[in-house]
Protein backbone atom coordinates (compact mmCIF):
# COMPACT_ATOMS: atom_id res chain seq x y z
CA UNK A 1 0.00 0.00 0.00
CA UNK A 2 1.32 3.72 -0.59
CA UNK A 3 0.13 6.86 1.00
CA UNK A 4 1.44 9.95 -0.51
CA UNK A 5 2.83 12.53 1.70
CA UNK A 6 2.43 15.14 0.06
CA UNK A 7 -1.34 14.05 -0.31
CA UNK A 8 -1.23 13.48 3.18
CA UNK A 9 -0.54 17.10 3.72
CA UNK A 10 -4.06 18.55 2.25
CA UNK A 11 -5.45 16.30 5.44
CA UNK A 12 -3.40 17.49 7.96
CA UNK A 13 -3.93 21.18 7.28
CA UNK A 14 -7.65 20.19 7.91
CA UNK A 15 -6.78 18.50 10.55
CA UNK A 16 -5.75 21.40 12.01
CA UNK A 17 -8.71 23.50 11.19
CA UNK A 18 -10.69 21.07 12.93
CA UNK A 19 -9.50 21.41 16.45
CA UNK A 20 -7.13 23.44 18.33
CA UNK A 21 -6.30 22.45 21.55
CA UNK A 22 -3.45 24.09 24.16
CA UNK A 23 -0.49 21.76 25.38
CA UNK A 24 -1.32 19.79 28.65
CA UNK A 25 1.41 21.79 30.11
CA UNK A 26 1.05 25.36 30.25
CA UNK A 27 3.64 27.85 30.89
CA UNK A 28 2.59 31.30 32.74
CA UNK A 29 4.08 34.44 31.38
CA UNK A 30 6.54 35.92 33.45
CA UNK A 31 7.32 32.85 35.39
CA UNK A 32 10.48 30.82 34.64
CA UNK A 33 9.50 27.67 32.97
CA UNK A 34 9.69 24.19 34.73
CA UNK A 35 12.02 21.55 33.53
CA UNK A 36 9.05 19.70 32.49
CA UNK A 37 7.62 22.82 30.31
CA UNK A 38 10.73 22.93 28.89
CA UNK A 39 11.44 19.39 28.02
CA UNK A 40 7.45 19.72 26.84
CA UNK A 41 8.88 22.73 24.60
CA UNK A 42 11.96 20.53 22.85
CA UNK A 43 9.62 17.85 22.14
CA UNK A 44 6.62 20.27 20.45
CA UNK A 45 9.82 21.48 18.30
CA UNK A 46 11.32 18.54 17.79
CA UNK A 47 7.54 17.13 16.57
CA UNK A 48 7.46 20.27 14.03
CA UNK A 49 10.27 19.34 12.52
CA UNK A 50 9.42 15.46 12.12
CA UNK A 51 6.47 16.59 10.23
CA UNK A 52 8.28 18.71 8.22
CA UNK A 53 10.94 16.18 7.14
CA UNK A 54 8.19 13.79 6.05
CA UNK A 55 7.75 15.50 2.87
CA UNK A 56 11.67 17.20 2.63
CA UNK A 57 13.77 14.06 4.04
CA UNK A 58 14.27 10.68 2.74
CA UNK A 59 11.85 8.04 4.32
CA UNK A 60 14.28 6.47 6.76
CA UNK A 61 15.44 9.61 8.17
CA UNK A 62 11.71 11.28 8.41
CA UNK A 63 10.86 7.61 10.24
CA UNK A 64 13.93 7.99 12.68
CA UNK A 65 12.30 11.67 13.49
CA UNK A 66 9.32 10.40 13.82
CA UNK A 67 9.65 7.23 16.28
CA UNK A 68 12.04 9.70 18.29
CA UNK A 69 8.33 11.97 19.42
CA UNK A 70 5.97 9.12 19.26
CA UNK A 71 8.04 6.95 21.57
CA UNK A 72 9.06 9.75 23.49
CA UNK A 73 7.65 9.47 27.26
CA UNK A 74 5.93 13.12 27.38
CA UNK A 75 4.37 12.77 24.07
CA UNK A 76 0.69 12.12 25.80
CA UNK A 77 1.22 15.39 26.92
CA UNK A 78 1.46 17.26 23.40
CA UNK A 79 -1.58 18.84 22.31
CA UNK A 80 -3.93 16.54 20.85
CA UNK A 81 -3.98 18.44 17.82
CA UNK A 82 -0.74 17.96 17.73
CA UNK A 83 -0.37 14.13 18.53
CA UNK A 84 -3.37 13.80 15.54
CA UNK A 85 -1.01 15.16 13.47
CA UNK A 86 2.43 13.05 14.18
CA UNK A 87 0.16 9.80 14.15
CA UNK A 88 -0.98 10.57 10.92
CA UNK A 89 1.55 11.70 9.31
CA UNK A 90 3.61 8.74 10.59
CA UNK A 91 1.07 5.83 9.63
CA UNK A 92 1.33 7.02 6.19
CA UNK A 93 5.46 7.27 6.06
CA UNK A 94 5.16 3.62 7.55
CA UNK A 95 2.99 2.13 4.89
CA UNK A 96 4.62 3.95 1.99
CA UNK A 97 7.89 2.24 3.96
CA UNK A 98 5.34 -1.41 3.39
CA UNK A 99 5.42 -1.39 7.02
CA UNK A 100 1.86 -2.50 7.25
CA UNK A 101 1.78 -3.95 10.46
CA UNK A 102 3.54 -0.16 12.10
CA UNK A 103 1.35 1.99 9.91
CA UNK A 104 -1.80 -0.12 11.30
CA UNK A 105 -0.91 0.43 14.85
CA UNK A 106 -0.59 4.32 14.69
CA UNK A 107 -3.66 4.83 12.96
CA UNK A 108 -5.44 2.78 15.65
CA UNK A 109 -4.24 5.21 18.04
CA UNK A 110 -5.54 7.99 15.88
CA UNK A 111 -9.03 6.78 15.62
CA UNK A 112 -8.70 6.22 19.96
CA UNK A 113 -7.31 9.87 19.74
CA UNK A 114 -9.57 11.42 17.57
CA UNK A 115 -13.04 8.95 17.01
CA UNK A 116 -14.42 12.10 14.82
CA UNK A 117 -11.86 12.30 11.88
CA UNK A 118 -13.06 10.35 8.78
CA UNK A 119 -9.52 9.90 7.24
CA UNK A 120 -8.53 8.18 10.00
CA UNK A 121 -11.33 5.36 10.03
CA UNK A 122 -10.73 5.51 5.73
CA UNK A 123 -6.71 4.87 6.14
CA UNK A 124 -7.27 1.83 9.07
CA UNK A 125 -9.76 0.06 6.15
CA UNK A 126 -6.95 0.77 3.76
CA UNK A 127 -4.50 -0.86 5.65
CA UNK A 128 -6.13 -3.23 6.96
CA UNK A 129 -7.50 -4.59 3.25
CA UNK A 130 -3.69 -4.58 2.29
CA UNK A 131 -2.64 -6.55 5.43
CA UNK A 132 -5.44 -9.33 3.85
CA UNK A 133 -7.41 -8.79 6.62
CA UNK A 134 -10.56 -8.43 4.73
CA UNK A 135 -13.35 -8.82 7.16
CA UNK A 136 -11.97 -5.35 9.74
CA UNK A 137 -11.81 -3.67 6.37
CA UNK A 138 -15.20 -3.91 5.02
CA UNK A 139 -15.70 -3.20 8.98
CA UNK A 140 -13.50 -0.08 8.87
CA UNK A 141 -15.38 1.39 5.49
CA UNK A 142 -18.89 -0.02 6.18
CA UNK A 143 -18.42 3.06 9.55
CA UNK A 144 -17.02 5.55 7.58
CA UNK A 145 -19.99 5.50 4.77
CA UNK A 146 -22.51 5.05 7.41
CA UNK A 147 -20.98 7.36 10.03
CA UNK A 148 -19.99 10.11 7.20
CA UNK A 149 -22.53 9.19 3.76
CA UNK A 150 -21.29 12.42 2.32
CA UNK A 151 -17.37 11.45 2.00
CA UNK A 152 -18.20 8.56 -0.13
CA UNK A 153 -17.53 11.08 -3.01
CA UNK A 154 -14.00 10.93 -2.02
CA UNK A 155 -13.67 7.21 -3.10
CA UNK A 156 -11.66 6.65 -6.17
CA UNK A 157 -10.71 3.82 -8.40
CA UNK A 158 -8.26 2.32 -6.07
CA UNK A 159 -10.72 2.33 -3.07
CA UNK A 160 -13.25 0.65 -4.88
CA UNK A 161 -11.22 -2.16 -6.09
CA UNK A 162 -9.22 -2.76 -2.59
CA UNK A 163 -12.67 -3.26 -0.97
CA UNK A 164 -14.03 -4.98 -3.66
CA UNK A 165 -11.17 -7.76 -3.35
CA UNK A 166 -11.57 -7.75 0.27
CA UNK A 167 -15.04 -8.99 0.12
CA UNK A 168 -14.35 -11.50 -2.57
CA UNK A 169 -14.13 -14.43 -0.62
CA UNK A 170 -16.71 -12.84 1.52
CA UNK A 171 -20.41 -12.71 0.11
CA UNK A 172 -22.16 -11.55 3.67
CA UNK A 173 -19.26 -8.43 3.98
CA UNK A 174 -18.77 -7.74 0.64
CA UNK A 175 -23.05 -7.05 0.28
CA UNK A 176 -22.59 -4.89 3.38
CA UNK A 177 -19.74 -2.70 1.85
CA UNK A 178 -21.66 -2.17 -1.41
CA UNK A 179 -25.23 -1.80 -0.29
CA UNK A 180 -22.99 0.97 2.57
CA UNK A 181 -21.83 2.47 -0.33
CA UNK A 182 -24.93 2.91 -2.92
CA UNK A 183 -26.91 4.08 0.38
CA UNK A 184 -24.90 7.62 0.33
CA UNK A 185 -26.14 7.91 -3.49
CA UNK A 186 -22.69 7.70 -4.05
CA UNK A 187 -22.29 7.59 -8.14
CA UNK A 188 -18.94 9.41 -9.04
CA UNK A 189 -17.48 6.81 -11.19
CA UNK A 190 -20.39 5.42 -13.50
CA UNK A 191 -19.12 2.91 -15.07
CA UNK A 192 -17.62 1.23 -11.94
CA UNK A 193 -21.16 1.18 -10.38
CA UNK A 194 -22.59 -0.31 -13.19
CA UNK A 195 -20.44 -3.02 -12.53
CA UNK A 196 -20.57 -3.15 -8.68
CA UNK A 197 -24.85 -3.27 -8.99
CA UNK A 198 -24.18 -6.10 -10.93
CA UNK A 199 -22.20 -8.10 -8.26
CA UNK A 200 -24.70 -6.44 -5.65
CA UNK A 201 -27.66 -8.06 -7.12
CA UNK A 202 -26.00 -11.33 -7.64
CA UNK A 203 -25.60 -11.33 -3.78
CA UNK A 204 -29.19 -9.99 -3.15
CA UNK A 205 -30.10 -12.67 -5.49
CA UNK A 206 -27.95 -15.36 -3.24
CA UNK A 207 -29.69 -14.13 -0.49
CA UNK A 208 -33.43 -14.71 -1.76
CA UNK A 209 -33.89 -10.73 -1.61
CA UNK A 210 -35.11 -10.43 -5.43
CA UNK A 211 -37.15 -7.28 -4.74
CA UNK A 212 -34.33 -5.95 -3.47
CA UNK A 213 -31.93 -7.32 -6.26
CA UNK A 214 -34.40 -5.83 -9.04
CA UNK A 215 -34.26 -2.49 -7.52
CA UNK A 216 -30.74 -2.35 -8.05
CA UNK A 217 -30.80 -3.83 -11.34
CA UNK A 218 -32.93 -1.02 -12.53
CA UNK A 219 -29.96 0.72 -11.75
CA UNK A 220 -27.46 -0.90 -14.04
CA UNK A 221 -26.47 0.66 -17.29
CA UNK A 222 -23.30 -0.24 -18.54
CA UNK A 223 -23.57 -2.30 -21.88
CA UNK A 224 -21.59 -5.07 -20.66
CA UNK A 225 -22.99 -5.38 -16.89
CA UNK A 226 -26.68 -5.58 -19.35
CA UNK A 227 -25.73 -8.09 -21.11
CA UNK A 228 -25.29 -10.22 -17.95
CA UNK A 229 -28.61 -9.01 -16.76
CA UNK A 230 -30.26 -10.07 -20.09
CA UNK A 231 -28.55 -13.74 -20.98
CA UNK A 232 -28.56 -15.11 -17.50
CA UNK A 233 -31.74 -17.21 -16.49
CA UNK A 234 -31.53 -16.56 -12.52
CA UNK A 235 -31.77 -12.84 -13.48
CA UNK A 236 -34.89 -13.56 -15.77
CA UNK A 237 -37.31 -12.16 -12.87
CA UNK A 238 -35.86 -9.24 -12.45
CA UNK A 239 -36.67 -7.42 -15.75
CA UNK A 240 -40.36 -8.74 -16.88
CA UNK A 241 -40.85 -5.58 -18.75
CA UNK A 242 -40.57 -4.82 -22.57
CA UNK A 243 -37.36 -5.95 -24.21
CA UNK A 244 -35.83 -2.75 -25.19
CA UNK A 245 -35.74 -1.71 -21.06
CA UNK A 246 -32.86 -4.57 -21.37
CA UNK A 247 -31.31 -3.09 -24.42
CA UNK A 248 -27.57 -2.56 -23.83
CA UNK A 249 -27.36 0.22 -26.51
CA UNK A 250 -30.44 2.08 -25.04
CA UNK A 251 -29.18 1.63 -21.59
CA UNK A 252 -25.03 2.77 -22.92
CA UNK A 253 -26.88 5.85 -24.42
CA UNK A 254 -28.19 6.60 -20.98
CA UNK A 255 -24.95 6.40 -19.30
CA UNK A 256 -23.10 8.08 -21.83
CA UNK A 257 -25.06 11.31 -21.17
CA UNK A 258 -24.38 11.00 -17.47
CA UNK A 259 -20.52 10.72 -18.52
CA UNK A 260 -20.72 13.61 -20.90
CA UNK A 261 -21.81 15.66 -18.01
CA UNK A 262 -19.89 14.29 -15.48
CA UNK A 263 -16.55 15.09 -17.78
CA UNK A 264 -17.99 18.42 -18.58
CA UNK A 265 -18.58 19.81 -15.07
CA UNK A 266 -15.34 18.19 -14.08
CA UNK A 267 -12.85 18.59 -17.03
CA UNK A 268 -9.43 17.79 -15.13
CA UNK A 269 -10.90 14.81 -13.40
CA UNK A 270 -8.93 12.36 -16.02
CA UNK A 271 -10.98 9.61 -14.13
CA UNK A 272 -13.98 10.72 -15.44
CA UNK A 273 -12.62 11.65 -18.89
CA UNK A 274 -11.33 8.07 -18.77
CA UNK A 275 -14.58 6.56 -18.06
CA UNK A 276 -16.15 8.53 -21.03
CA UNK A 277 -13.21 7.24 -23.56
CA UNK A 278 -14.03 3.29 -22.40
CA UNK A 279 -18.21 3.90 -22.50
CA UNK A 280 -17.72 5.63 -26.41
CA UNK A 281 -15.24 2.36 -27.32
CA UNK A 282 -17.73 0.12 -25.99
CA UNK A 283 -21.07 1.58 -28.25
CA UNK A 284 -18.74 2.17 -31.30
CA UNK A 285 -18.45 5.76 -31.04
CA UNK A 286 -14.90 5.41 -32.54
CA UNK A 287 -14.14 9.07 -33.77
CA UNK A 288 -15.43 10.50 -31.00
CA UNK A 289 -13.39 8.30 -28.70
CA UNK A 290 -10.14 9.15 -30.76
CA UNK A 291 -10.63 12.37 -30.95
CA UNK A 292 -10.91 12.52 -26.80
CA UNK A 293 -8.48 10.36 -26.45
CA UNK A 294 -5.93 12.74 -28.39
CA UNK A 295 -6.94 15.53 -27.15
CA UNK A 296 -6.41 14.45 -23.98
CA UNK A 297 -2.97 12.72 -24.30
CA UNK A 298 -1.95 15.75 -25.51
CA UNK A 299 -3.79 17.85 -22.45
CA UNK A 300 -1.49 15.86 -19.94
CA UNK A 301 1.96 15.97 -22.30
CA UNK A 302 1.32 19.77 -22.39
CA UNK A 303 1.97 20.02 -18.78
CA UNK A 304 -1.88 21.86 -18.11
CA UNK A 305 -4.64 20.96 -16.46
CA UNK A 306 -3.93 17.14 -16.40
CA UNK A 307 -0.46 17.01 -16.18
CA UNK A 308 -0.99 15.32 -12.83
CA UNK A 309 -2.06 11.95 -13.03
CA UNK A 310 -1.89 10.64 -9.39
CA UNK A 311 -4.47 7.55 -10.62
CA UNK A 312 -1.61 6.51 -13.72
CA UNK A 313 -4.90 6.10 -15.93
CA UNK A 314 -2.26 7.75 -18.53
CA UNK A 315 -1.15 4.48 -20.02
CA UNK A 316 -5.14 3.59 -20.20
CA UNK A 317 -5.84 6.88 -22.28
CA UNK A 318 -3.30 6.03 -24.78
CA UNK A 319 -4.27 2.27 -24.85
CA UNK A 320 -7.75 3.23 -25.62
CA UNK A 321 -6.51 5.68 -28.33
CA UNK A 322 -4.75 2.53 -29.99
CA UNK A 323 -7.93 0.24 -29.73
CA UNK A 324 -9.66 3.46 -31.58
CA UNK A 325 -7.02 3.17 -33.74
CA UNK A 326 -7.45 -0.31 -34.35
CA UNK A 327 -10.95 -0.24 -34.88
CA UNK A 328 -10.63 2.57 -37.55
CA UNK A 329 -8.16 0.32 -39.52
CA UNK A 330 -4.87 2.35 -39.00
CA UNK A 331 -3.00 -0.86 -37.15
CA UNK A 332 0.69 0.31 -37.48
CA UNK A 333 -0.57 3.55 -35.50
CA UNK A 334 -2.27 1.45 -33.16
CA UNK A 335 0.88 -0.35 -32.16
CA UNK A 336 2.95 2.63 -32.02
CA UNK A 337 0.36 3.98 -29.71
CA UNK A 338 0.56 0.90 -27.53
CA UNK A 339 4.17 1.39 -27.30
CA UNK A 340 4.01 3.95 -26.09
CA UNK A 341 1.39 3.38 -23.37
CA UNK A 342 3.54 0.43 -22.64
CA UNK A 343 6.15 2.71 -21.55
CA UNK A 344 4.20 4.85 -19.20
CA UNK A 345 4.08 4.12 -15.49
CA UNK A 346 0.80 2.42 -14.26
CA UNK A 347 1.75 2.40 -10.75
CA UNK A 348 4.13 4.46 -8.26
CA UNK A 349 6.71 1.89 -8.87
CA UNK A 350 7.25 3.25 -12.31
CA UNK A 351 6.73 0.03 -14.04
CA UNK A 352 4.18 -1.05 -16.97
CA UNK A 353 2.42 -4.48 -16.85
CA UNK A 354 -1.02 -4.18 -18.16
CA UNK A 355 0.01 -1.94 -21.52
CA UNK A 356 2.79 -4.70 -21.59
CA UNK A 357 0.32 -8.01 -22.12
CA UNK A 358 -2.18 -6.10 -24.07
CA UNK A 359 0.62 -4.74 -26.32
CA UNK A 360 1.89 -8.92 -26.38
CA UNK A 361 -1.81 -9.88 -27.07
CA UNK A 362 -2.12 -7.43 -30.51
CA UNK A 363 1.01 -9.24 -31.94
CA UNK A 364 -0.36 -12.68 -31.77
CA UNK A 365 -3.21 -11.23 -33.35
CA UNK A 366 -1.36 -9.71 -35.87
CA UNK A 367 0.65 -13.25 -36.20
CA UNK A 368 3.78 -11.55 -34.37
CA UNK A 369 4.51 -14.64 -32.36
CA UNK A 370 8.43 -13.52 -31.95
CA UNK A 371 7.38 -10.00 -31.04
CA UNK A 372 5.08 -10.83 -27.91
CA UNK A 373 7.67 -13.27 -26.41
CA UNK A 374 10.43 -10.05 -26.84
CA UNK A 375 7.78 -8.10 -24.44
CA UNK A 376 7.20 -11.00 -22.00
CA UNK A 377 10.44 -10.91 -21.34
CA UNK A 378 9.75 -7.70 -19.73
CA UNK A 379 6.80 -8.58 -17.43
CA UNK A 380 8.20 -8.11 -14.26
CA UNK A 381 6.14 -8.99 -10.81
CA UNK A 382 2.64 -9.61 -12.33
CA UNK A 383 -0.48 -10.05 -10.63
CA UNK A 384 -1.72 -13.86 -10.18
CA UNK A 385 -4.58 -12.69 -12.94
CA UNK A 386 -1.55 -11.01 -15.24
CA UNK A 387 0.41 -13.92 -14.88
CA UNK A 388 -2.62 -16.03 -16.49
CA UNK A 389 -2.54 -13.74 -19.35
CA UNK A 390 1.63 -13.93 -19.86
CA UNK A 391 1.22 -17.72 -19.94
CA UNK A 392 -1.19 -17.71 -22.66
CA UNK A 393 0.82 -15.54 -24.70
CA UNK A 394 3.26 -17.74 -23.74
CA UNK A 395 1.92 -20.43 -24.52
CA UNK A 396 -0.17 -19.15 -28.25
CA UNK A 397 3.46 -17.58 -29.53
CA UNK A 398 4.95 -21.16 -29.02
CA UNK A 399 2.70 -23.46 -30.93
CA UNK A 400 5.28 -25.04 -32.90
CA UNK A 401 7.55 -25.81 -29.57
CA UNK A 402 5.87 -28.53 -27.48
CA UNK A 403 8.14 -28.55 -24.54
CA UNK A 404 7.28 -24.63 -24.25
CA UNK A 405 3.17 -24.70 -24.95
CA UNK A 406 3.22 -27.86 -22.63
CA UNK A 407 5.11 -26.19 -20.01
CA UNK A 408 3.12 -22.71 -20.17
CA UNK A 409 -0.70 -24.54 -20.64
CA UNK A 410 0.46 -26.97 -17.69
CA UNK A 411 0.47 -23.40 -15.66
CA UNK A 412 -3.03 -22.33 -17.18
CA UNK A 413 -5.04 -25.52 -16.23
CA UNK A 414 -3.26 -25.18 -12.56
CA UNK A 415 -4.01 -22.12 -12.33
CA UNK A 416 -7.47 -21.95 -14.01
CA UNK A 417 -8.81 -20.07 -10.56
CA UNK A 418 -6.88 -16.89 -11.41
CA UNK A 419 -8.44 -16.11 -14.88
CA UNK A 420 -10.58 -19.16 -16.24
CA UNK A 421 -11.06 -17.06 -19.65
CA UNK A 422 -7.07 -16.87 -20.12
CA UNK A 423 -6.95 -21.06 -20.01
CA UNK A 424 -10.08 -21.52 -22.33
CA UNK A 425 -8.69 -18.73 -25.16
CA UNK A 426 -5.32 -20.97 -25.16
CA UNK A 427 -8.02 -23.83 -25.80
CA UNK A 428 -9.09 -22.40 -28.54
CA UNK A 429 -6.14 -21.07 -30.20
CA UNK A 430 -4.56 -24.53 -29.82
CA UNK A 431 -8.07 -26.28 -31.47
CA UNK A 432 -7.86 -28.32 -27.86
CA UNK A 433 -11.92 -28.44 -28.72
CA UNK A 434 -12.50 -31.27 -26.08
CA UNK A 435 -10.65 -29.96 -23.39
CA UNK A 436 -13.01 -26.34 -23.52
CA UNK A 437 -16.02 -27.75 -24.15
CA UNK A 438 -15.67 -30.32 -20.97
CA UNK A 439 -14.42 -26.62 -18.92
CA UNK A 440 -16.72 -24.82 -20.33
CA UNK A 441 -19.90 -27.45 -19.32
CA UNK A 442 -18.66 -27.46 -15.53
CA UNK A 443 -18.43 -23.38 -15.15
CA UNK A 444 -21.52 -23.15 -16.29
CA UNK A 445 -22.85 -25.86 -13.62
CA UNK A 446 -21.47 -23.76 -11.06
CA UNK A 447 -23.45 -20.67 -9.60
CA UNK A 448 -20.51 -18.86 -8.77
CA UNK A 449 -18.62 -18.91 -11.99
CA UNK A 450 -21.26 -19.40 -14.70
CA UNK A 451 -21.33 -15.76 -15.05
CA UNK A 452 -17.95 -14.92 -16.72
CA UNK A 453 -18.19 -17.92 -19.08
CA UNK A 454 -21.65 -17.26 -20.02
CA UNK A 455 -20.72 -13.69 -20.71
CA UNK A 456 -17.46 -14.91 -22.26
CA UNK A 457 -19.93 -17.20 -24.81
CA UNK A 458 -21.90 -13.65 -26.48
CA UNK A 459 -21.01 -12.40 -29.83
CA UNK A 460 -19.96 -8.62 -30.05
CA UNK A 461 -18.93 -6.15 -32.68
CA UNK A 462 -15.11 -7.42 -32.81
CA UNK A 463 -12.41 -6.28 -35.41
CA UNK A 464 -10.99 -8.67 -37.12
CA UNK A 465 -7.16 -9.09 -37.13
CA UNK A 466 -4.79 -11.50 -39.57
CA UNK A 467 -4.73 -14.95 -36.67
CA UNK A 468 -8.38 -14.20 -35.85
CA UNK A 469 -9.55 -16.30 -37.74
CA UNK A 470 -8.29 -20.04 -36.40
CA UNK A 471 -9.98 -18.62 -32.96
CA UNK A 472 -12.57 -17.83 -34.26
CA UNK A 473 -13.50 -20.73 -36.35
CA UNK A 474 -12.95 -22.82 -33.38
CA UNK A 475 -14.85 -20.53 -31.09
CA UNK A 476 -18.19 -22.12 -33.29
CA UNK A 477 -16.89 -25.27 -32.82
CA UNK A 478 -17.48 -25.42 -29.82
CA UNK A 479 -20.84 -23.42 -29.71
CA UNK A 480 -21.77 -25.79 -31.90
CA UNK A 481 -21.77 -28.88 -29.96
CA UNK A 482 -24.46 -30.60 -28.47
CA UNK A 483 -23.10 -30.65 -24.58
CA UNK A 484 -22.35 -26.85 -24.68
CA UNK A 485 -25.53 -26.30 -26.16
CA UNK A 486 -27.14 -27.90 -23.64
CA UNK A 487 -25.10 -26.84 -20.66
CA UNK A 488 -26.07 -22.85 -22.02
CA UNK A 489 -29.71 -23.89 -21.93
CA UNK A 490 -30.10 -25.13 -18.74
CA UNK A 491 -28.56 -21.32 -17.09
CA UNK A 492 -28.97 -18.90 -20.09
CA UNK A 493 -28.91 -18.00 -23.64
CA UNK A 494 -26.90 -16.51 -26.36
CA UNK A 495 -27.14 -13.28 -28.60
CA UNK A 496 -25.57 -11.39 -30.86
CA UNK A 497 -24.77 -7.62 -29.47
CA UNK A 498 -24.30 -4.44 -31.95
CA UNK A 499 -21.68 -3.86 -29.09
CA UNK A 500 -18.00 -3.72 -28.07
CA UNK A 501 -16.56 -5.81 -25.47
CA UNK A 502 -14.18 -2.58 -24.43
Amino acid sequence: MRVSTAASWIVVLVMMLWAADAPAVAVRDGQPASPEAKALERLTRSAKRALEAADSEPPADAERRLSAVLDDPAFGKLSRRLRAELLWVASGVAADAGNLSLSRRRVQLLTKLRPDLTWGWYRLARVEAAMGNDQAAIDHIVHVLQTWPEWSVNLGRSDLQAFQFAGRDHPAAQRRWLEALFATGWNARPNSASGMRMRLVELQLADGDTEQAAQTASLILHPMDVVGLRVDRRLAALHSGPGEDLDPVRRGRRLLQDLRVRAQDAPTDLEAINELIELLLVLGDIDEALALSTDTLSRIEEGGDLAEDPTFLRPWVANHRSTALLRQGDTEAAVAQLIAASQMAESPDGGNTSQLLNLATLYLRLNRPAAALDLLDQVSNPSPYGRMVMERCRFAANLDNPEVAEEALGYLREHQDDGILQWLDALLSADRIDEAAATVVVQLADDEDRTTVLFWLQSFWNTELPADGRYRQARQQLLDRADVKAAIAAVGHIERFDVYQG
